[in-house]
């Protein structure tokens, strides 16, 4: 039987202070269960609230990264020196969550561009994972890049990598969910901007999905 809500933990934020990585968790003691997730491009962790109220009342606790360069992480917006610090952020959350519930099954979820950072580090990483779940993974871009669109961003990268691009999309291509699209809408954490090595770094991580498939 699922638990009383009032013992449940709600979302609290923290930071690693080893790496000055943020995360979110809720949590539910003892948990039968861990889930360890990846958002997508302009999001960010407290998108999962609604995603995480459903599983705390399955006894399964949750905790959300935010990648650097969104939501309430520091940093340009947009931008991460490379995926290898995507990576070590995912897996240094993975020792937390293993500190904080020793020998729980841990299941790496990610959705779009966190689907295919998910992927790839459970590729890598696999042992340290019970399971993988990806949400629309970004193996390859469905944004409307014209052809000059594309031209721009190759040549930013060599000239001027942090430079910031907005992006062709929008809360609809998200969900359905008139609520949830409200609430997106209102949050100043959501945003559209990725910078030109960012973009580079995605399209190279797409290249290595297609090696790992």
């Amino acid at each position: 039987m699922p638990r009383d809500r009032a013992r449940f933990t709600l979302s609290i934020m923290k930071q690693d202070k080893n790496t000055g990585m943020l995360y979110r968790e809720w949590r539910s003691g003892p948990s039968r269960a861990v889930l360890l997730l990846v958002h997508g491009l302009g999001a960010h962790g407290e998108r999962w609230h609604f995603l995480s109220e459903y599983f705390l009342k399955l006894d399964i606790s949750v905790y959300a990264l935010e990648l650097r360069g969104f939501g309430d992480a520091d940093g340009e917006r947009g931008d991460v020196a490379s995926f290898g610090v995507y990576f070590r952020d995912i897996l240094r959350l993975r020792e937390i969550i293993g500190e904080d519930e020793p020998g729980k099954k841990v299941f790496l979820l990610g959705e779009s561009m966190g689907g295919l950072l998910a992927f790839l580090t459970a590729a890598a990483e696999g042992d340290r994972f019970a399971g993988l779940i990806c949400l629309s993974p970004a193996f390859k871009s469905r944004l409307r890049f014209g052809f000059l669109d594309h031209i721009r961003v190759i040549l930013a990268f060599f000239m001027d990598p942090m430079r910031q691009f907005t992006l062709p999309f929008d809360s609809a291509m998200c969900t359905r969910d008139e609520e949830m699209l409200k609430t997106m809408e209102a949050n100043h954490r959501e945003h559209r901007l990725a910078t030109a090595r960012l973009l580079a770094a995605i399209a190279l991580a797409q290249l290595r999905s297609l090696a790992v498939c």
